[in-house]
């Protein structure tokens, strides 16, 4: 039999032994939380792009069904696929929900201009960069496009320095890239010549001043390059192409989104020092098509310069 004496012992190490456990479970339960990795300073840059392209998805659902609306609508989806969701610390963080309610949409497309554009000449990643510049050219018609205004002046890309746009007297952009972009304005010169033959009073006036805009600009964009001269010296319009008020105006609007397109490839990919005047020139393509009978926000392209991500 054992004894009593020895009972209680026992009794007394098992009551340790559970206290020791108790204590140890004690213990672990106030581990620290496991430190997540900090961003690294790419995440950093594209979640600045990344806000506010969000905000602007908030202030869609109470716009009405302006230009601005229709455009912003059409290309933020592809903006916010390139440019890619905001940072999350870990994969159950919760920033909360947010009850503010959202910026006005003009004030939130305007924040995402500012964001992109920063993106586009100071990030580090090439791929920020060109996500800011392609979702700059956006944004920019966009606000643009609200006031609408008519005529055929160059327009330089709002916010960027001068109002009038200028050929750098230098650039780090391709010589070949630049003769193109001269040739594509000497074709629009032809064009508007052609137009400017078969048309009277307004048309006429417009064609002809708009082609005065296109020949300088070629002119420059020629000496800033050197070199071959790739212009066609005979000019040449396919009749059907200007046959009638329709034919004109599609005919131009294509050829001024071409020559968006081309200073668009560019800008995404630029310096800081060319990202103006390509920006300038882009802008400037695009909104002379936007100027054209029978131009819709479906004729801007989504991701200017850039492939919508797949």
């Amino acid at each position: 039999m054992m004894s009593a004496m020895r009972i209680r012992r026992l009794l007394a190490a098992c009551a340790a032994a559970i206290a020791a456990v108790a204590l140890t479970g004690c213990v672990r339960l106030e581990t620290p939380e496991p430190e997540w990795p900090s961003p690294s300073p790419a995440v950093l840059e594209r979640d600045a792009l990344a806000a506010p392209h969000a905000q602007v998805q908030a202030a869609l659902g109470e716009a009405g069904t302006t230009p601005l609306a229709a455009l912003e609508s059409a290309a933020l989806p592809d903006l916010l696929a390139g440019i890619g969701p905001e940072y999350v610390a870990y994969p159950d963080a919760d920033a909360g929900e947010d009850d503010s309610a959202p910026a006005a949409l003009d004030e939130a497309v305007a924040e995402a201009l500012d964001a992109a554009l920063a993106a586009a000449s100071t990030a580090s990643d090439p791929d920020v960069r060109a996500w800011g510049a392609s979702a700059a050219l956006v944004h920019a018609l966009g606000l643009w496009l609200d006031g609408r205004p008519t005529g055929v002046a160059a327009r330089a890309f709002p916010g960027l320095g001068e109002d009038a746009i200028a050929v750098p007297a230098a650039t780090s952009v391709a010589a070949e890239d630049v003769r193109a972009l001269a040739a594509r304005h000497d074709d629009a010169r032809c064009l508007l010549d052609q137009i400017a033959m078969r048309t009277s009073e307004a048309e006429r006036a417009d064609a002809l001043a708009r082609r005065e805009i296109e020949a300088a600009r070629s002119d420059a964009l020629q000496a800033l390059a050197g070199g071959t001269d790739d212009r066609t010296a005979i000019c040449s319009v396919p009749l059907e192409a200007i046959a009638d008020a329709d034919a004109r105006a599609r005919t131009v609007r294509e050829a001024q989104l071409a020559l968006g397109d081309a200073y668009a490839a560019l800008a995404v990919t630029a310096s800081a020092d060319d990202l103006e005047w390509l920006l300038d020139g882009a802008f400037d393509a695009y909104a002379s098509a936007a100027t054209t009978a029978g131009w819709t926000t479906a004729d801007m392209p989504t991701t200017p310069g850039l492939s919508p991500a797949p």
